[in-house]
């Protein structure tokens, strides 16, 4: 049986610098048994996990799961991935009514239209949407082409008022490790479109030396340190992270036991140890701060766990407690350093939070709107208050597909051989530049030296634009994920 070339049989794809080398399999029906078996076990499941209610409190989280195709590899298989496709996207979008105004809302599927530049045929919704599902089939053989067997599935999710991304991610999680029985070979999952995200909570217990450290700030009594050993379970406890796929990836980890859907409250404490005034051995001290931090929706990593007690006559002691690592699989345990593992692979296309234009409604004191007549922005003034920034897009509906086809359609582009030359391009913002280590990936790259390319928060605009979107195929790092794509592989 003929096989792809060994960086393509990698579960992981990232970048691929050599164009696809098309390798039939001479005995494809050898694969043909077991691909039937993994395609009837996902289509099972689909139709087992309709109208799903994870905690059963009556508010279904997996509407319906529908297979929209099965694609086998033409090479020996190394493995399966599952394509995740919103349903949202799929949608037929209606008329719009006379009178009525688009919310912006990503439930919103009135055909938009836009106030300059009218749209070719093709841009229109519903010929975006044919191109859609056709794109979306032909990129399920691409991946295929990477030797995958591919499964595209159409998925209805929770779409209501309730804030429960995270009972929402819980019950896919539980989809997807039901595939991953009886798929073992499962590698990953493609989410494509506006998938919920996780919000990870993390309170630690972290003591270490701070230079200088103000306790009860904005208070009447407000106290700075210099030079004094901490104690802080970071800020009461702040957000870890408000995006993150290891609650899908780690299919065997507890994340369904740390899980938090409604508003509460954490506990948290700074204690400052200055010499010759507290006991820093025994954790006593009468400087500290105590806080109550609200958190909503989300997986609480406890790792700071804690107790007091009052010290006559002022001072409190901070008993650490509890076990750590609550959110990791019995097997991660006994690592010297215990961390959650993924066992599949997880990439995210999402074009929707750009799919957005301008606002049509925001009319400049002498008439002009953010769109010339000739479709492009303009100088507006404003009268009154100056309005912020995000408040001037709207979303479009037809902005979005059309990015997602167009992302789609490149990355065919590249599977069937084009690969052309890529210029390296670096948006970096509060980590430095990443320009540096971008241009270690290609040979051609390393000297590369462009005026604006490489652009710094203050002046990405000013600098960058003019220089880098004078070229058509640019490479973009950026120090925080701001693109249609992210996640902790590309298989496509």
């Amino acid at each position: 049986m003929a096989s792809p070339p060994a960086l393509h049989r990698c579960p992981l794809v990232f970048l691929v610098a050599a164009p696809l080398v098309a390798l039939v399999c001479t005995a494809t029906a050898a694969c043909q048994p077991d691909f039937d078996r993994k395609a009837a076990s996902v289509t099972e499941l689909c139709a087992r996990y309709n109208g799903f209610d994870r905690n059963q409190d009556g508010v279904t989280e997996l509407n319906q799961l529908t297979p929209m195709a099965s694609v086998p590899t033409r090479f020996a298989p190394v493995g399966s991935v599952v394509i995740l496709v919103e349903a949202r996207l799929l949608r037929e979008p209606r008329p719009r009514q006379a009178g009525v105004k688009e919310t912006g809302e990503p439930g919103d599927l009135v055909l938009p239209t836009l106030p300059a530049r009218k749209l070719s045929p093709e841009s229109e919704p519903p010929k975006l949407l044919t191109v859609l599902r056709a794109s979306l089939n032909t990129f399920a053989a691409d991946v295929a082409s990477l030797a995958y067997d591919v499964f595209l599935v159409s998925a209805d999710l929770y779409a209501g008022p309730r804030h429960q991304d995270g009972e929402t991610l819980l019950a896919i999680r539980r989809f997807l490790s039901e595939v991953r029985g009886a798929v073992p070979d499962l590698r990953g999952v493609i989410l494509v479109g506006s998938f919920p995200e996780a919000l990870l909570v993390r309170q630690c217990w972290w003591p270490h030396r701070e230079p200088t450290i103000t306790l009860n700030v904005a208070q009447a009594g407000a106290q700075t340190f210099r030079d004094v050993d901490v104690i802080d379970n970071r800020g009461g406890p702040a957000a870890y992270s408000d995006s993150s796929d290891i609650v899908l990836a780690d299919l065997d980890g507890r994340w369904d036991q740390i899980y938090h859907q409604g508003r509460e409250t954490v506990p948290g404490f700074i204690a400052v140890f200055p010499a010759g005034d507290s006991d820093r051995a025994s954790c006593t001290t009468r400087h500290y701060e105590l806080f109550q931090d609200p958190h909503e929706d989300f997986f609480f990593i406890h790792d700071g766990d804690y107790r007091t007690e009052a010290v006559p006559p002022a001072s409190l002691r901070f008993i650490r407690e509890g076990a750590e690592n609550s959110e990791c699989a019995p097997q991660d345990l006994p690592a010297r350093n215990p961390i959650a593992l993924p066992e599949i692979a997880l990439s995210r296309i999402n074009p929707r939070h750009v799919g957005v234009r301008p606002d049509p409604d925001i009319v400049g004191t002498a008439g002009e709107r953010l769109l010339g007549s000739d479709g492009l922005p303009q100088a507006v003034t404003l009268a009154g208050a100056t309005t912020e920034g995000w408040r001037v897009w709207k979303y479009h509906r037809a902005t979005e597909l059309r990015l997602l086809n167009e992302y789609l359609a490149r990355n065919h582009a590249w599977h069937m051989g084009a690969n052309p030359d890529r210029y390296p391009a670096c948006l970096s913002y509060d980590f430095g530049s990443a320009m540096p280590a971008l241009c270690t990936l290609f040979p051609q790259w390393r000297g590369f030296s462009a005026p604006g390319m490489d652009g710094s928060s203050t002046s990405v605009m000013r600098r960058l634009s003019p220089k880098a979107m004078s070229y058509r195929r640019t490479s973009v790092v950026s120090a925080r994920t701001s693109g249609i794509c992210s996640g902790t592989a590309r298989f496509g």
